[in-house]
Formats: C-alpha cells, sequence, structure tokens
C-alpha cells in the first residue's frame, strides 16, 4: 500500500515504542501496557484498503495472520466488511493486545 493512501493523525512512534516493549511470546508487558496501549487514528484516502493499511503497522512477527487482524480491526471500527471503506473516514488501528486479549 502506498503510504500517502491514509493520513497518520496520531504519531506513528506510538506502534515502534509499542513493538519495542512487546515481550518474545507473551505480548505486551503488563508494566508497559499504559504507555503501549495507544490507538493509531488513521483517515481513510483515496486508493486506502484495511489490508494495507494493517500489513504496513502491524509488523510484528508474531501477529495473527493478516486476514484475522483484518477482520479484528473491521469489528473495533463497527465495519460490516472489510472493504466498506469511505473516503474521509477515521479509522482506529489498536494495539494487538486491544484486539487480541489473552
Amino acid at each position: 500500500t502506498d503510504p500517502s493512501a491514509y493520513q497518520v493523525i496520531v504519531d506513528p512512534a506510538a506502534m515502534a515504542r509499542a513493538t519495542a516493549q512487546r515481550g518474545p511470546t507473551t505480548g505486551f508487558h503488563h508494566d508497559a501496557l499504559g504507555a503501549c496501549a495507544e490507538i493509531f487514528k488513521l483517515e481513510v484516502r483515496a486508493g486506502s484498503t484495511l489490508s494495507g493499511m494493517c500489513q504496513d503497522l502491524y509488523t510484528q512477527e508474531d501477529r495473527p495472520p493478516l486476514a484475522e487482524v483484518v477482520e479484528a480491526v473491521a469489528r473495533w471500527n463497527g465495519l460490516k466488511s472489510p472493504d466498506s471503506l469511505v473516503i474521509g473516514q477515521g479509522l482506529e488501528l489498536p494495539p494487538l493486545e486491544l484486539l487480541f486479549p489473552e
């Protein structure tokens, strides 16, 4: 996905901080949860796909399969389908531990 297809409204460094604090297999450390539980807010632009956004932003090696992440993000945002994006629509992409609580 071309990064110019969507606009990050929240500082993208949040995802880098969250990724840096992940444990090797246990997800986020409990004491880091407050600092890591930042939600990206994106604005849909022409050419945006939820799959592309998820692929770009959820890069952890131990993440669930991309299709599962896309479905979880769609549910989080109340979308009927991952394909039902509208230009200008705001989306939230929360950390994986919020999408897939243990």
